[in-house]
């Protein structure tokens, strides 16, 4: 599981699953506390987890890079015949 401040991009990177386990700039108690419940809690620990790992299989893997940088040149190459 993460636990991170809001800082510029990291609610990009986590998706969806990002609000359980963020927490605004500076709120280094909220951190701590959070980090704490995490850790005490394995059920919720592990599924964060799970779907952190799941998230970045199928968003950031070098499979769903390609497959989005290909996507991105058939459209810019549509868009460009169009011209």
């Amino acid at each position: 599981a993460v636990v991170a401040t809001r800082a510029e991009g990291v609610l990009e990177l986590l998706g969806e699953q990002a609000e359980p386990h963020t927490l605004a700039l500076h709120d280094e108690a909220g951190l701590a506390t959070r980090i704490a419940e995490l850790a005490a809690d394995v059920s919720t620990r592990e599924r964060l987890g799970r779907l952190n790992q799941a998230r970045a299989a199928s968003t950031f893997s070098l499979a769903a890079m390609v497959q989005q940088y290909s996507r991105l040149y058939e459209t810019l190459a549509r868009l460009g015949e169009s011209c």
